[in-house]
């Protein structure tokens, strides 16, 4: 089974400077897995939609996994249309926060087969085993699915990894981490304008995961996790 891991263009008025952590581990443990996966990190190609039909069309992959945050929706939307007109055999899983904010609208509103809801890395290996043995994907924790003629099943949740080391680190390899290294986020990066020139900042910076959940309580969080 292949699989191509999408990281959607976000704030495009900014050069690219938070690699995808979500994706990374992802692809990590799919890859200690002995799962083929590949990376199309769209954010920091920043093709034009008929780029990204082209390629799209031209790739054979048998899973396309899309990461995401809510306010990218619309392209969401429409690289899930775009994925499913030129193979509308292969699944498309959704993850990160705007499928755990919004489930119901990403599979009721889009092409969508799969969502995945919270943490993803025990999910996405339990999923992509049942999809190789076709033995169905009801007892898979911590997704929603469609079923043939479109009924939506929500499995259980998925409990909260409760030992981190027990993940590998992300697969770091698979992303173009120069280009995030050149963009620090934050205080460092004080010309962040994608046509602000050079950003003649000598120290590179990665963003990092150091625990996962959150204390607080924002109002204009979805509190769905942890």
């Amino acid at each position: 089974m292949r699989i191509l891991l999408i990281n959607p263009p976000i704030r495009e008025w900014a050069k690219p400077n938070v690699l995808p952590l979500g994706l990374a581990y992802i692809a990590s443990v799919l890859r200690e897995n002995k799962i083929s996966v590949e990376i199309l990190d769209l954010n920091v190609l920043r093709w034009d939609q008929e780029k990204v039909k082209k390629y799209i069309k031209e790739s054979d992959y048998d899973v396309y996994g899309i990461g995401a945050i809510v306010t990218i929706y619309k392209y969401v939307k429409w690289l899930i249309e775009t994925i499913k007109v030129a193979h509308p055999e292969a699944k498309v899983i959704i993850g990160g926060s705007i499928a755990s904010s919004v489930p119901d609208i990403i599979l009721n509103k889009t092409k969508a087969d799969m969502v995945c809801l919270g943490e993803g890395e025990v999910t996405i290996v339990e999923l992509v085993n049942a999809l190789i043995s076709k033995k169905g994907l009801n007892q898979v924790k911590g997704i929603y699915f469609k079923e043939k003629f479109g009924d939506i099943i929500k499995n259980d949740p998925r409990p909260p990894i409760n030992d981190l080391d027990s993940i590998p680190f992300p697969a770091w390899d698979l992303f173009p981490v120069d280009t995030y290294l050149k963009n620090p986020i934050g205080a460092l990066n004080r010309n962040k304008w994608i046509d602000g020139g050079s950003n003649n900042c000598e120290i590179f910076s990665m963003n990092l995961s150091g625990t996962r959940g959150c204390p607080y309580e924002c109002i204009y969080c979805y509190h769905d996790f942890m």
